[in-house]
């Protein structure tokens, strides 16, 4: 088979989820003897090997970084893009993520009948603020309904309108912001819709999204559940009682819980040791407030920040760790930093939303608490320090637990729709 990969934003290989997932499967079709090429947005078209694997650059308008995820650029390329399909003429095109721009995209490859694949990496697929938390409160059921998504939207802005009440401009800003905002939830309605037409398949990593997608009236024999797997490396760990080594590994901002784990460690009071390790970037914004918070910690926790840090020094401080900490705020597709602490037998305290709690088996192969509840997140961490047998019986778990390969599950489902899917038009 030739199958040719899209990727969303430019591709390294080596940067982020949807890098390492989409190299990691790239590697293992070539070595399975399949022809592979990646296309993906780009500052400028080009043409280069990115660890022998050949990709195009297309060349796209705006941040095509952050914007193409969010599907809000202008679609550039699209000639260039069709022109690469009609010359590699691959058997299946597989794209990793999927936004407005590119449903022009689908649609060419719809009209000359090549078999289709979307997996679906982000939560915010399917919400505009990308947060998939309904009025920024409680999770959302992920059902896109205008009325209800619009809505939604703009109580993201309710702050600045509310401040701004008397100014009949801003009342006639938020009259055209609604407009728009309902227009763009519609958008996105079409797109679901066409998403579910034409793909030939929809893989998603967890449970909770596909119901997700169900919800949305999206066609069940389509989709399938294909969770990001490292090969199990778990060994057994020793834990000190009264001593707490943690990892938060991430974008040190809100969305991700960080302040809102800072929250709760401020008010622990104990003696016993606690030593957290930070690797992420964070905004000189949050930097400020960081440092503010910083001295109100209790002497008995050593905070330390690694801002630019080697892939081989997280590796190593990661299995150093007995504990990742994954309080998020806002959903989670399938965070890789809870794979791979999995994989090496450490113990993840996660939120209990979305995806997280998909990967986590409450006190079996992780811990959870409850989403945006910094009280309950210190009670776990007290209930850890109390009670190293904790620990102890969920590395076990982990060294006992049987990966899943991914690889191995999608080559199987790319070649069982060369063999069945047709389409129907």
């Amino acid at each position: 088979m030739k199958i040719c990969l899209f990727h969303p934003y430019e591709y390294n290989g080596k940067i982020g989820g949807t890098d390492i997932y989409v190299a990691q499967l790239a590697s293992y079709l070539i070595d399975n003897g399949h022809e592979v090429f990646i296309i993906c947005p780009s500052k400028k078209k080009s043409e280069n090997l990115v660890d022998n694997i050949l990709v195009y650059g297309i060349e796209m308008y705006g941040n095509y970084n952050y914007w193409v995820l969010e599907g809000l650029i202008v679609k550039k390329g699209f000639k260039d893009f069709k022109q690469i399909i009609l010359n590699e003429n691959p058997d299946i095109v597989h794209f990793h993520g999927f936004g407005k721009p590119f449903n022009s995209y689908l649609n060419f490859l719809y009209s000359i009948n090549i078999t289709t694949f979307l997996t679906i990496h982000l939560s915010s697929f399917n919400c505009a603020v990308t947060k998939l938390i309904e009025y920024g409160q409680k999770s959302c059921d992920g059902i896109v309904e205008v009325s209800k998504c619009s809505s939604c939207t703009l109580s993201y802005h309710s702050g600045y309108i509310k401040r701004n009440k008397r100014s009949i401009f801003n009342r006639i800003n938020f009259i055209i912001a609604k407009l728009i905002t309902q227009k763009s939830v519609k958008r996105n309605l079409v797109l679901f819709k066409n998403t579910n037409l034409k793909f030939t398949s929809i893989i998603v990593l967890n449970e909770w999204y596909k119901n997700v997608l169900l919800n949305n009236n999206f066609d069940n024999n389509k989709i399938a559940v294909l969770t990001t797997a490292y090969n199990n490396l778990a060994v057994k760990k020793h834990f000190i009682p009264n001593k707490l080594k943690m990892l938060f590994l991430g974008r040190l901002n809100e969305s991700k819980g960080f302040f809102l784990l800072l929250e709760s460690l401020i008010n622990y009071d104990r003696n016993y040791s606690i030593e957290l390790n930070l690797f992420g970037e964070i905004s000189k914004e949050d930097a400020v407030r960081f440092n503010l918070l910083l001295p109100r910690l209790n002497p008995a926790i050593k905070v330390i920040l690694n801002p630019h840090s080697s892939f081989h020094y997280i590796q190593e401080i990661m299995n150093d760790s007995d504990l990742v900490c994954v309080p998020s705020i806002d959903a989670e597709m399938c965070p890789l930093v809870i794979v791979e602490a999995q994989s090496k037998g450490l113990v993840v305290l996660g939120a209990n939303h979305s995806g997280i709690a998909d990967l986590i088996i409450d006190y079996e192969t992780g811990i959870l608490f409850n989403r945006n509840d910094s009280t309950n997140l210190l009670y776990k961490i007290y209930e850890i320090l109390d009670n190293v047998s904790i620990l102890k019986k969920i590395n076990e778990n982990l060294i006992n637990k049987k990966s899943s390969d991914f690889c191995t599950q999608q080559l199987f489902l790319y070649e069982r729709s060369l063999n069945q899917f047709t389409f129907i038009k």
